[in-house]
């Protein structure tokens, strides 16, 4: 019997293979981007062993995204929490529209919420 292994699930080992450039929290499975987050499967956190770390493909919504660059070939968030995040990869209904629309926002000069609200 074959099994088919879905597109994240061949990502997943070239990107914990891959150096990237700045530390790495987790690598994100079928990511959306909305309201400032992304929302997705996390995969082989990297926190700490004394802060509770969440099981591989727990869904998770990041805190507000700061950036977005492209590191080899494949996508990096950073957030306000300081965590990094690899793309692996983007929901297949949505995640690319969802990316180009925040994206999209990033450049205008769309800002995020801010961490206090008088």
């Amino acid at each position: 019997m074959i099994v088919r292994r879905t597109w994240a699930e061949r990502r997943l080992p070239e990107a914990l293979a891959s150096p990237f450039a700045a530390p790495v929290t987790a690598e994100l499975g079928d990511v959306l981007m909305s309201n400032w987050c992304a929302v997705g499967g996390m995969h082989h956190d990297a926190r700490p062993a004394k802060r509770e770390r969440f099981p591989d493909g727990q869904r998770i919504r990041t805190s507000d995204i700061h950036s977005v660059s492209r590191d080899g070939r494949f996508w990096v968030i950073q957030t306000a929490s300081q965590s990094g995040y690899v793309v692996v990869p983007l929901h297949a209904d949505g995640g690319q529209r969802s990316a180009v629309d925040f994206l999209k926002m990033l450049c205008n000069g769309v800002y995020s919420t801010p961490g206090r609200l008088h």
